[in-house]
């Protein structure tokens, strides 16, 4: 069996602790109970709603809890290593400012006490190991391997042995690969610029479990329909160095989807019987929503179905937006949709548009009141009829029913067709309404959604590509 990558601060030295200790410990236990621990920082970044780093004081409060049956080993072992980490051991720990180590009586973890019935033991890293830079350490145990990739791995039944188990099959080791030594570089590189130690763990953490085989792909049917996997997880500058059985890969998207997906609505493309909502109550509210844009004015159907199918939407805002912000508030706006410099030009004022329009349309109706007047000076019917919906369902069952409309085509029909068509050869994974094969099959992949949107609507949108 392979080895597996944990990450440690970088002043432990696991092994020289364990060779300098009477009682006989498992350095690769010892490894991962650490890696275990820096995972809960990572998976808090990920759920993080806002895109500001997570304050340091509240990373420091971070707690895990880890319980010896969850991990598969005997209790008697889990708690003498435990105990080990929890206790003052002699550590290398670099001094502050400096680039020097020392050596001092510490421990590694704190711990919060167990009670009964109301919480369990959990731990988290010693402050003074937080904000140290982390390094990538290998166990070899081919038990502990194997019952750590058992516990982690998180496969739905959807994709186990449902519906989805053709995509589920892609995420296979030996075949889709990060380029780890390389893209580990770089996340060091992120790091000494944005200085986000919660964002550096979780990057990290991310390339570990795509090293490893750790796969978690989830599907939450009542809210969005979309399956959310490693790949989408994977922050976009890091795609460069995935590759699929040695191959580069490209993602093959619809431009403006979710505008797209409103505008067949509007014009009464589409069949509601011919989508097949996960949840019932979400075949209501399409009917509902159809019903209601039936009334919409036939200047605005026009001009919507025109932009969506042509692909330039946003470009209806983009001087709205140059003239209703200042140059400094674009610039605070950009910095949510990109890490690059702000300087005004035409593709990074689209980029915002895009964002807040987007934002405007699944947020409450309270929300975005500039950004609705943009909208209402083009479109006053139609936001009138978004305001109605989402005050009658709620804000988030708009997004909920465009974004399960979207997935039934792109995983049910697209997805599925191509799979049947090129399973032997070449993969197919979903990156929310984008797929993604390898780049020798791109062209088949285009020519399979824009012919099922076709035959689904009778109007095809426009298709981007972009190459990893």
């Amino acid at each position: 069996m392979k080895s597996f990558a944990v990450l440690t601060p970088e002043g432990l030295d696991i092994e020289g602790l364990v060779n300098g200790h009477s009682q006989n410990l498992d350095p690769d236990y010892l490894k991962y109970l650490i890696h275990l621990v820096l995972s809960k920082i990572a998976y808090a970044h990920q759920e993080k709603d806002s895109d500001k780093p997570i304050n340091f004081s509240a990373v420091k409060k971070i707690y895990t809890p880890i319980h010896s049956k969850n991990l598969l080993v005997a209790h008697t072992k889990h708690k003498k290593h435990m105990d080990f980490l929890r206790s003052d051991i002699l550590c290398v720990t670099r001094r502050k400012s400096q680039t020097i180590f020392e050596e001092s009586k510490l421990s590694v973890l704190h711990s919060n006490r167990y009670v009964v019935g109301e919480k369990p033991f959990s731990y988290k890293l010693n402050p003074v190991f937080l904000k140290q830079r982390l390094k990538v350490e290998y166990i070899t145990s081919p038990k502990l391997i194997k019952k750590v990739k058992d516990s982690v791995t998180i496969l739905p039944s959807v994709v186990r042995n449902g519906k989805y188990r053709f995509l589920g099959k892609y995420f296979d080791e030996d075949k889709l690969k990060v380029n780890f030594d390389e893209a580990v570089c770089f996340c060091e590189e992120r790091y000494t610029e944005h200085k986000d130690y919660a964002k550096y763990v979780n990057e990290l953490n991310q390339l570990v479990d795509l090293k490893n085989g750790c796969y978690k792909i989830y599907n939450v049917p009542e809210s969005d329909g979309r399956l959310h996997s490693n790949i989408t997880k994977l922050p976009k500058v890091y795609r460069r160095f995935l590759t699929y059985d040695g191959k580069r890969l490209v993602e093959v998207d619809l431009s403006s989807s979710i505008i797209y997906f409103i505008a067949i609505l509007i014009n009464n493309h589409i069949k509601v019987d011919n989508i097949n909502i996960s949840f019932p109550i979400k075949s209501y509210y399409l009917l509902m929503f159809a019903k209601t844009l039936e009334s919409l004015d036939v200047i605005e159907k026009q001009l919507l179905e025109g932009k969506c199918v042509s692909g330039e939407f946003y470009e209806l805002f983009i001087n709205d937006f140059k003239s209703c912000f200042t140059f400094c508030n674009l610039k605070r706006m950009y910095k949510s949709v990109s890490n690059d410099e702000f300087n005004g030009s035409y593709q990074q004022i689209r980029k915002i548009a895009k964002k807040y329009l987007l934002a405007m349309i699944f947020a409450d109706v309270k929300s975005y009141k500039k950004v609705q007047g943009l909208f209402r000076a083009k479109f006053p019917n139609l936001l009138d009829v978004l305001i109605l919906f989402k005050k009658k369902f709620g804000y988030e069952s708009l997004s909920y029913l465009l974004f399960q409309m979207e997935s039934c085509l792109m995983l049910d029909k697209v997805a599925k067709k191509f799979n049947a068509k090129y399973y032997r050869v070449a993969p197919i994974f979903s990156l929310h309404d984008c797929l993604i094969t390898t780049v020798d099959y791109e062209s088949q992949l285009e020519l399979i959604l824009k012919g099922v949107f076709k035959e689904e609507f009778d109007v095809a949108p426009r298709v981007g590509t972009a190459y990893w």
